[in-house]
């Protein structure tokens, strides 16, 4: 079966993710090397061509990128991806800033997924997908770091960044940073073969299966509300969130009922006290299956659990990982590595 070439559009923006565009390059560079010198088919697959609205553009390290070819002037391409058009830690006024510099482009984009493109976006470039009505509503991920942000900018359009990869058949959404090596990874699995996908994958030293994304997500609190109750209250669970805590005690302490108290928490922070307080349970536990060798189950009663398959559970279920396996993802290493010592003889 001969396959045609496939041509790919690159998104490239003004404080894009300089690393996410050249991952893409070097992906498909390393896929027609692949196709041609294991498979013995084509060199020249992919082709690839770098947009954008100046001929060059500064990425958010400070490099410049270019030169860069105008929307007007690239034919439809089977292939359009969208990096990181800005970093995940953007404020929504300077998000908001850099999508709007692309409303004149939503119309030629909506076409061109109409008119068969596949249209593939990572971490922040997720949100450009949804300003430009691409998404119709389906689920997209992005960089943790970002969730609240997209969702509170885009109340319509559903944000999940749990996972790290979606896929809509005409649409491919994927999360922060390196995920755009597991989604063009997949984007060949898709148009080529798995052959080919992980080929590349062992030709560049990726793991070609994505893991969820909950597994690296910091939880994050946000004291930035006004509420000096709530403010406290969030002080006092972060000193004292390994002991027993009953929300009605607390609520007495701080003097407000419980009901207030959940409701100005939930408006305050976004999450219910008792979530929060299990949410910094979890962050704790995660830490010490990091950096000690302490046993699972003592870090679970130092934590201020009784039930332990109860909290295992409940681990797996926002880390997508067992507790054993967080430690051999994120723990300390069994060995260290040989250390070479020079002497001058």
């Amino acid at each position: 079966m001969v396959i045609s070439m496939i041509n790919v559009a690159i998104i490239v923006s003004e404080r894009c993710q300089a690393s996410g565009v050249m991952a893409v390059l070097d992906l498909f560079v390393a896929a027609n090397y692949c196709h041609g010198h294991f498979m013995r088919k084509r060199y020249d697959l992919f082709t690839t061509q770098l947009i954008g609205l100046d001929t060059y553009q500064q990425a958010y390290n400070g490099c410049s990128i270019g030169p860069l070819q105008s929307l007007g002037d690239t034919p439809r391409p089977d292939v359009l991806v969208i990096p990181g058009i800005i970093e995940a830690i953007g404020s929504p006024t300077r998000i908001k800033s850099e999508l709007e510099k692309y409303q004149a482009w939503f119309e030629t984009l909506r076409k061109w997924q109409g008119e068969g493109t596949l249209i593939a976006a990572s971490c922040s470039g997720n949100l450009l997908m949804a300003a430009s009505k691409l998404a119709q509503s389906r689920t997209l991920t992005c960089h943790w770091a970002m969730e609240d942000v997209a969702t509170q900018m885009f109340p319509d359009e559903n944000f999940d960044a749990s996972d790290m990869l979606f896929d809509h058949g005409n649409m491919i959404s994927s999360g922060g940073s390196s995920a755009i090596n597991q989604m063009i990874l997949f984007t060949i699995e898709r148009l080529v073969s798995r052959e080919l996908s992980l080929l590349t994958a062992k030709m560049m030293l990726i793991d070609p299966e994505p893991i969820k994304q909950s597994s690296f997500a910091l939880f994050q609190p946000n004291k930035r509300h006004g509420d000096n109750t709530v403010i406290n209250l969030q002080n006092w669970l972060e000193e004292n969130f390994t002991t027993s805590v009953f929300i009605g005690e607390l609520a007495q302490q701080f003097n407000i009922s419980e009901r207030q108290l959940g409701r100005r928490f939930k408006k305050a922070t976004g999450e219910t006290p008792s979530s929060y307080l299990q949410r910094l349970r979890l962050e704790h536990v995660k830490g010490c299956l990091e950096n000690s060798r302490s046993p699972a189950n003592a870090i679970i009663w130092d934590a201020g659990y009784e039930d332990l398959s109860s909290f295992r559970r409940l681990f797996k279920r926002n880390t997508g990982m067992t507790m054993n396996e967080y430690r051999q993802r994120f723990g300390l290493r069994q060995h260290s590595f040989k250390e070479v010592v020079e002497t001058n003889e």
